[in-house]
């Protein structure tokens, strides 16, 4: 039994306490929406400029799926982000 709202991880007969992190890393959908909102675009906006449809910026926010690294590359190119 798993209780992750009070951190306690129940197993057989006991009772261990677990962690979690403070800082937990984000997604790469959660990445890439917070940049593109820094940078003022819509979701159709960047959907334009990556020559995709506005359901596949939203599939990637929302981590449904990921894009193709050719596509990783025009997104790096367009928020402006270095390797």
């Amino acid at each position: 039994m798993v209780n992750r709202s009070c951190g306690i991880y129940k197993k057989s007969k006991k009772v261990v306490e677990y962690t979690i992190s403070r800082y937990p890393a984000r997604s790469y959908g959660e990445r890439l929406r917070q940049r593109r909102l820094e940078l003022g675009l819509t979701q159709v906006k960047l959907a334009k400029l990556l020559g995709v449809s506005e359901m596949s910026v939203v599939g990637w926010e929302k981590g449904w799926h990921v894009p193709s690294v050719a596509y990783r590359m025009k997104i790096r190119k367009v928020l402006g982000i270095e390797y």
